[in-house]
């Protein structure tokens, strides 16, 4: 899915609301970031029987100098309102 103009704006309000500047990149320290203009899928792997079940719809911030890339949830982000509820993804924390 191409991200609008409006979609794109909206991410970068929430960019800035969630990741302080300077906004590091872990591999290079570069702070030259860029969003890519779609709205990509992860597809669950289920083998043996390679089906594909569950979709995650992924934003991506790529690092203009290494290219290392970061995902956030386009549903978090808010430029998807709502998955499917066969496409929800549960989040199980570690904590106990």
């Amino acid at each position: 899915m191409e991200l609008s103009e409006e979609q794109r704006a909206k991410i970068l309000e929430w960019f800035d609301s969630k990741w302080p500047i300077p906004n590091i990149c872990p591999v290079c320290n570069s702070e030259q970031w860029g969003i890519l203009d779609r709205v990509f899928r992860f597809p669950e792997f289920n083998p043996p029987i390679h089906r594909l079940e569950m979709n995650v719809p992924v934003i991506l911030l790529v690092c203009q100098i290494c290219g290392y890339i970061l995902f956030f949830s386009a549903e978090a982000v808010g430029i998807i309102e709502e998955m499917l509820p066969h496409e929800q993804v549960k989040i199980e924390s570690n904590k106990g």
